[in-house]
C-alpha cells in the first residue's frame, strides 16, 4: 500500500489475456486505474511515459511515484518475466524487483493460459508485428520444437517462482485461466473478481470496489479465430508426435 491506495499487481506473460483482464477491469469497477504494461518502454500512458526517465534509474519508485499521482483508491499494473529481468533491482537476482513490487502490493492474480496457445499467438504476434486487433486468422506458423520447449520451461519456472514470492510474503493471490475467463459471459467474469475482493477485504470491498452501473465487456478480442491447431501451424503434422507426448491435445479445439 501507498498513500492509503490499494495496488493489484498482475503476474502473467505475453500473449495471455492480460489486455483483456486490465480492460474488464477499469471498465467495470469505478476505483481501479490500470496502467498496463508500466515496464514496457512504449507505454504511452500519460503519466507513465512522463515518468519514463525514472524508470531506467529507480524501478521501483518509478512505480511507487505512478500511485501517488493516481486519483482513483485502486493501482492496477501488469508484469512479465522479460520486464522483472530488464529492470531488475540486483544483478544477482532476476526476480528482486518482482520481490519489491509484492512487498508493496495487497492483492497478486496470476493469470495463465494454455501454453501451447500462447506461444503460438506470441509468435503470430511477432512474425506479423502485430500485438493487438487485427486478425491473425490465415496465418499460420512453422512450429520449433526445441524453441517451444524452453518455452514451456521458462514459463513454469516464471509463473512457480513469483507465486512462492506471493506466499512467502503471505499476500492474497488469485489463479485465473484465460481460457476460463473468456468462455463465460462479462457478468460472471466481473462476479470472479467481486468474490476474490470481497474475501480478501470484507467489509472495506464495497467502499474499494465499486462496480460501474452498467458491465462492459473488455474491447479485446480474440485476433486468432481458427479452431484447430492444424490451421495455426504450418508443419502440423510434422510436430503433432511430439507435442502430443509432452502432454498437448493438438487435436482437440483450442
Amino acid at each position: 500500500m501507498i498513500d492509503d491506495k490499494k495496488i493489484i499487481t498482475i503476474i502473467s506473460s505475453q500473449r495471455h489475456g492480460t489486455n483483456f483482464l486490465c480492460s474488464l477491469l477499469k471498465n467495470n469497477f469505478q476505483e481501479i486505474t490500470c496502467y498496463y504494461e508500466i515496464y514496457n518502454e512504449d507505454n504511452d500512458i500519460p503519466v507513465v511515459k512522463e515518468l519514463s526517465k525514472m524508470r531506467e534509474e529507480d524501478p521501483l519508485q518509478f512505480f511507487k511515484e505512478i500511485v501517488k499521482k493516481t486519483n482513483t483508491q485502486i493501482v492496477c499494473y501488469k508484469i512479465f518475466y522479460d520486464q522483472a529481468c530488464k529492470f531488475s533491482l540486483d544483478n544477482e537476482n532476476e526476480l528482486s524487483l518482482v520481490e519489491a513490487l509484492l512487498q508493496i502490493s495487497d492483492v497478486v492474480i496470476f493469470l495463465h493460459r494454455d501454453l501451447l496457445n500462447s506461444y503460438i499467438s506470441f509468435k503470430k504476434a511477432v512474425e506479423l508485428d502485430s500485438w493487438i486487433y487485427k486478425d491473425t486468422t490465415e496465418y499460420k506458423i512453422t512450429f520449433d520444437i526445441d524453441d517451444f520447449k524452453d518455452y514451456v520451461s521458462y514459463q513454469n519456472r516464471w509463473f512457480q517462482d513469483t507465486k512462492e514470492l506471493a506466499q512467502e510474503q503471505d499476500i492474497p493471490f488469485l489463479d485465473i485461466h484465460y481460457e476460463s475467463l473468456v468462455s463465460i459471459e462479462t457478468p460472471e467474469q466481473v462476479e470472479i473478481f467481486t468474490s476474490f475482493f470481497n474475501e480478501v477485504f470484507g467489509s472495506e470491498s464495497e467502499l474499494l470496489f465499486p462496480i460501474q452501473e452498467t458491465i462492459q465487456k473488455s474491447e479485446f478480442v480474440k485476433q486468432d479465430k481458427n479452431k484447430e491447431y492444424k490451421d495455426k501451424i504450418e508443419n502440423f503434422e510434422e510436430v503433432a508426435g511430439t507435442l502430443q507426448e509432452m502432454g498437448f491435445n493438438v487435436f482437440s479445439t483450442p
